[in-house]
This record gives structure tokens, C-alpha cells and sequence, in this order.
């Protein structure tokens, strides 16, 4: 068998994978505190990661939107799968990705809480007609800031498992993947 075929098909599955984080990850703040947690690194060092402790000492008052953008100008995690990228070009493929999570980033908080989540409402009431890219995890905390961000990490985790799963991304083709994201954000 191919090496460099296992190596691209082992990337479209990561670019898979990337694409439901940000399409069906979760809320944004989750999101963010997922790919912040788990694939921003800062340098080809492996060993750097943001715990949840980094991540409230140091990202709790970053718009999100510049959390997005940081963590895509670095893009590491995917740039060491660049040799195998094959019929992709890597640089619109990033950007396409990232514009799943920016649309999220440009609505209202309001249009995306659960209209039968009166807590959260109410909790977040000061925000929620502000666009969230314009909000912080400072704006998301409850009692203790580091529980949320490992909390909101496993939500993610626990919700693209899912949809893994039970819709079965990794065996269908990208193509159709694309084209369902780009259908639920028209």
C-alpha cells in the first residue's frame, strides 16, 4: 500500500474531524476553549499546550475573535500535515474552516442560546445582543473558571464523538461534508 495515500487519507480524516469541531462542536466558547486546550501550540513543540489554567490566566479577556484569529494565523496542528495534503490547497482549506467558526462568531448570543434556557438567559442577559465574537470566556464563567474550561473541552469532545459516530463524517466523502456545512450556514 501507498505510504503518502495512508499519509493524505490520514489528513482528510484530521480535516474532518477539524471541520465537525467547528461545525458541530458546541457553543463558541466551547469551541475555542477546545482547539486553545488541544491544537493551539504556539511552536512545533508538541510538549506546549494551554491547560485550563493557562487559558483563564491568560485568554479569559481575548475577544473571541482574536482568539480565532490567533489560533488560525498559527494553525501548527495542521500545517504539520502539509506534505500530505494532495488535491487540497492548504491555505483555502484553513480559511474555509475557519469561516465555520466566524459565522458562529458574527450572530447575536441570543440566536444561539436554547430559547428554553432561562438560567443561561438570564446569567448572560448584559451580553446577549452582542455579537460573540465581541464577547470573552470572562463573560462564560460561573464559580471556578478552570472547571468550566475542562467542562466545555469535554462537551466538545463528547459532541463530535457523537456526530462521528452516529453520522458516520469519517466514512463519507469530504465533498459531502463541505457541502452539508455550507448548507447549515446559508
Amino acid at each position: 500500500m501507498n505510504i503518502k495515500k495512508n499519509k493524505s487519507d490520514m489528513f482528510e480524516n484530521n480535516l474532518k474531524i477539524f471541520i465537525i469541531i467547528l461545525w458541530k462542536g458546541g457553543y463558541p466558547h466551547e469551541i475555542l476553549s477546545f482547539l486553545l486546550s488541544k491544537a493551539f501550540q504556539e511552536s512545533t513543540d508538541s510538549s506546549i499546550k494551554w491547560p485550563p489554567k493557562r487559558i483563564v490566566e491568560q485568554a479569559s479577556n481575548a475577544l473571541f475573535i482574536e482568539l480565532c484569529d490567533a489560533i488560525e494565523n498559527d494553525c501548527n496542528f495542521l500545517k504539520q500535515s502539509k506534505n500530505f495534503v494532495g488535491s487540497f490547497n492548504f491555505e483555502d482549506t484553513v480559511a474555509v474552516c475557519f469561516n465555520i467558526l466566524r459565522c458562529k462568531l458574527g450572530k447575536k448570543l441570543s440566536s444561539i442560546i436554547k430559547q428554553k434556557d432561562y438560567k443561561t438567559q438570564k446569567r448572560l442577559k448584559d451580553i446577549l445582543e452582542l455579537p460573540i465574537g465581541l464577547t470573552c470566556f470572562n463573560h462564560y464563567y460561573s464559580q471556578n473558571p478552570e472547571n468550566n474550561i475542562a467542562d466545555w473541552t469535554y462537551n466538545v469532545k463528547k459532541n463530535i464523538t457523537n456526530v462521528i459516530i452516529e453520522e458516520r463524517w469519517l466514512e463519507r466523502p469530504y465533498n459531502e461534508l463541505l457541502n452539508e456545512v455550507v448548507k447549515s450556514l446559508l
